[in-house]
């Protein structure tokens, strides 16, 4: 048999070849893997030269070649050297790499150097018979004869059955296999099994058909690609069997199977799963989404990635609007979030599926006019949210959603509800959380074993320790007695009562004790002990309160039955003071035991029948809770008296308002009013009168009496009784312009009040020198103010000196305005009896209004009159006011 050699690359770089062929070598060339193979099952090769460029990657059928079960030399070419294909060739199992650029022989050299000493010289040899009989019929007495019976005989098989010889060729075909792949029986026998599959499947197969042949098992199963004559490829299953005779494997038979049908059941299962490992993925990244709104693109996101549909939105129910409004969509067309409708609950498919709790399709479940849709849609799928809203998902065909998509969607609904609630529970807790750390009371939270889970700030500070060192810790580790509140814990916990409240002792860590009360209520939780809520309140200021309010009431109680005034307590009922308490006061003047007008209306025993309407405003007024102060008259143990009397109320918590009325006693001071009224009358009058007789008979007397001592005595006669008449006009003017009104509700500008009155006393006393030196200011008063500034500068100028000087200045709080001059001063009793230093004796009452007119004004617009001396010399006469600005 002469000698062999396959080259592997493309045809313009065989040049080589020429000289083996030269030399009688018989040489196969091909361009392909596959081409290889080919050449392998059905030919003797001494040696395979495999040419590795840019056309044909060399390793890729170094592999194959080794993989085949080729056991011969094989040589990896290249044109120039590289270690790394070198390298990755010698793992591969080539013989020898050859590049060229560095090779000292010529390749033929080398080819016949591989195979020199294995087999005889080349030489010119025939075709193989195994060729001759590729295209014929096989030898009747091969051992495949009787398993080409057997095939025959199940050609009613709708597998496709097959025999092949040692070298791979087809010995035996039956029907199906033939239909199967679209050739006649007679054009597969003696063909190649290559002939049949992809170069691909080539790659896969003839590995496992090799082992079998030599014998390294029985059978095989493998998956390969079978390429009809004239059609699409399709995957098929391959049962390999060794066929034997004599214990030598002489063939293989092959039952080839169409697994289209699987593959698909397969690929949909394959999808079916990863899709449902996206749901998954999904549910995972649900979990970690802490918003409704990224919940929602979570959703759009797997609806397009997991099951498929690029056009969706999601709507979430709004309680307050009670409106289904999209939040999240597709990024495609009108299905975007912004571009689709608010819908309520019942109305259009998101309403309906939402309302029922189902989902429903269009156009099966539901009829949805199509001006309703976005363009392009055939069909949707609405799925609830549980109560969270829906998911509208569109097909662009009919007969889009199956029942593995509705599944799908029922999940990812489901998961995506089960989120929703989870986000909306978390704000709960967050809100809850927040306000119970910046909540300002002592609160707890203790889990089911009775530790802190959560402790306030304001309770950690008055235990005196940490808060993080708390949680964790037993309530009990902070209570001088855990008894009182562990029954409370074990009473709430039975369900006897909502909550429960005990005082206990706590302990600071310093072990002071702290006296608390504790009001117990039980952790809401949807079965079973959660925990509790703890409500901690501070005794000790309690308890200082008892005392301080006992200790208030012991002393009002002493002031109530201690007052001098008469004073009752009542409640108002229907417009009546019913009576309450009386004090001691109150029996001694009115005549009643507190006993005996208990519970009875107080206008019963001591409103005089001509008060009655009175009475009743002031009723009304105490009931509606205003302060009234009125001078009233009351019947009394001794007849009539007049009260100033006072209501006060009070509002207490469970009986409504009360009052008290306390009655002062001013019966004394009216009368001595009204005496002090009837004799200022007719003392103006009568005085009046009768000095204008006097006046009148002086004046006669004057005129008839011709005596110089006479006429003396008349002249002082009429200047005295012209002075007692002036001082009465002044003290009747006086009175009447200290009754127009307070002076404190009124501001007058100083400097215009001191511009008058010294303008008007310069042009009277023309000689007198006044000065000023006055500031801008505003005052409290009024006009009258100008007058006390007149007697003083009217003194100055009368009995003073030469200068006078007015002026003000402004002290804290004050205004002062001083009115000084170089004169003799005002004398000490004129003084003391206007300042009330000195008591007011018929010998020390000063001799005139003046300085009384500055005191009663001062005092009446809430100032007060004081004398200095004066830098001039005098006295000065100071009004000190106050500032309107404060």
């Amino acid at each position: 048999m002469g000698r062999r050699v396959l080259a592997v690359g493309p045809a313009g770089g065989r040049g080589w070849t020429d000289e083996l062929d030269a030399d009688g070598w018989v040489v196969d060339a091909v361009g392909s893997t596959r081409g290889a193979l080919s050449v392998l099952a059905t030919s003797d090769v001494d040696c395979v030269v495999v040419e590795h460029c840019d056309a044909v990657d060399g390793l890729d059928v170094v592999t194959g070649v080794r993989e085949f079960g080729y056991r011969e030399p094989v040589l990896l070419v290249s044109e120039r050297p590289d270690g790394k294909l070198a390298a990755a060739a010698t793992r591969l199992g080539v013989t020898e790499y050859y590049p060229r650029e560095a090779a000292d022989e010529s390749l033929p050299d080398r080819v016949q150097a591989q195979i020199s000493g294995g087999g005889p010289a080349p030489a010119e040899t025939a075709p193989s018979d195994t060729a001759s009989a590729r295209h014929g019929e096989p030898d009747e007495s091969s051992s495949t004869a009787g398993a080409r019976d057997t095939v025959r005989a199940l050609d009613a098989v709708d597998d496709g059955l097959y025999v092949l010889d040692r070298q791979g060729h087809f010995v035996v075909v039956n029907d199906s296999l033939a239909e199967m792949t679209g050739y006649e029986v007679d054009d597969l026998v003696g063909e190649h099994v290559s002939a049949i599959t992809t170069e691909a499947a080539s790659d896969d197969v003839f590995p496992e058909i090799r082992r079998v042949i030599r014998g390294e098992t029985e059978s095989t199963t493998v998956t390969t690609t079978i390429a009809p004559a004239d059609g699409d490829t399709f995957p098929a299953e391959d049962r390999v069997t060794a066929v034997t005779e004599d214990g030598e494997v002489v063939g293989v038979a092959g039952v080839i199977r169409d697994i289209t049908d699987r593959k698909e059941r397969e690929r949909e299962l394959r999808e079916a799963r990863e899709r449902f490992a996206e749901l998954l993925d999904t549910s995972r990244g649900l979990l970690g989404a802490h918003s409704r709104e990224r919940i929602a693109e979570i959703v759009v996101a797997a609806v397009e990635d997991a099951l498929g549909y690029d056009l969706n939105v999601v709507r979430l129910y709004d309680p307050e609007t009670e409106t289904l409004r999209p939040v999240a969509g597709s990024d495609e067309g009108t299905f975007t979030a912004s571009g689709r409708p608010v819908y309520a609950p019942g109305e259009g498919g998101p309403g309906i599926a939402f309302e029922t709790g189902a989902a429903r399709h269009n156009p099966t479940d539901i009829d949805v006019a199509d001006e309703d849709l976005p363009p392009d849609i055939a069909e949707t799928l609405y799925v609830p949210l549980g109560d969270q809203g829906t998911i509208s998902i569109g097909a662009t065909e009919s007969g889009a959603f199956d029942e593995q998509d509705r599944s799908l969607a029922a999940i990812l609904a489901s998961n995506a509800a089960v989120a929703l609630d989870r986000v909306d529970y978390e704000d709960e807790l967050v809100q809850y959380r927040t306000v119970l750390e910046n909540v300002q009371d002592m609160v707890y939270v203790a889990d089911e074993t009775g530790r802190f889970s959560l402790v306030t700030e304001p309770l950690a500070t008055w235990l005196g320790r940490e808060r993080a060192a708390l949680v964790g810790a037993p309530v009990a580790s902070v209570l001088g007695d855990e008894s009182a509140l562990s029954a409370a814990v074990e009473g709430v916990r039975d369900g006897g009562v909502t909550s429960r409240t005990v005082e206990t002792t706590f302990e600071r860590e310093d072990g002071d004790p702290l006296p608390g009360e504790v009001e117990v209520s039980l952790l809401p939780a949807d079965e079973g002990f959660a925990g509790t809520v703890g409500v901690v309140r501070d005794r000790s200021e309690l308890l200082e309160t008892r005392e301080r309010l006992e200790s208030q009431r012991d002393r009002f109680t002493y002031l109530f039955d201690n007052l001098p005034d008469a004073v009752v307590e009542a409640s108002h009922e229907d417009g009546r003071p019913i009576v309450r308490s009386v004090n001691d006061a109150f029996t001694d003047v009115f005549g009643y035991e507190a006993a005996a007008i208990a519970g009875e209306s107080i206008d019963e025993f001591v409103l005089p029948a001509d008060e009655r309407e009175n009475g009743g405003e002031l009723n009304r007024l105490a009931a509606a809770g205003d302060v009234v102060q009125r001078e009233v008259r009351r019947e009394t143990a001794d007849g009539y008296r007049d009260f100033l009397f006072r209501g006060i109320p009070y509002d207490t918590e469970n009986d409504g308002t009360r009052s008290f009325g306390i009655y002062t006693d001013i019966s004394e001071q009216k009368e001595r009013e009204r005496r002090l009224q009837v004799l200022n009358r007719v003392l103006r009058h009568n005085l009046r009168n009768d000095l204008n007789v006097v006046l009148g008979y002086a004046e006669m007397i004057a005129d008839r009496v011709e005596d110089e001592r006479v006429d003396e005595w008349t002249e002082t006669l009429v200047e005295t009784a012209s002075e007692v008449a002036s001082l009465s006009d002044r003290a009747r003017s006086l009175d009447r312009t200290m009754r127009e009104g307070s002076l404190r509700d009124r501001t007058v500008g100083l400097a215009g009040v001191i511009d008058s009155v010294v303008a008007e006393y310069r042009r009277e006393h023309a000689d007198a020198q006044i000065e000023t030196d006055v500031d801008d200011l505003t005052v409290v008063g009024d006009g009258r103010i100008e007058l006390a500034l007149s007697e003083p500068l009217e003194n100055s100028v009368e009995y003073g000196g030469d200068r006078i000087r007015v002026e003000t200045h402004r002290e804290a709080g004050r205004v002062d305005v001083r009115v000084a001059d170089d004169g003799p001063g005002i004398p000490e009793t004129e003084r003391e009896a206007v300042d009330e230093s000195s008591e007011i004796t018929q010998l020390e009452h000063g001799s005139g209004l003046g300085l009384w007119i500055v005191r009663w004004v001062c005092d009446s617009c809430g100032g007060r009159l004081r004398f200095e001396e004066s830098d001039l010399g005098g006295t000065a006469v100071v009004l000190s006011l106050t500032p309107a600005d404060e």
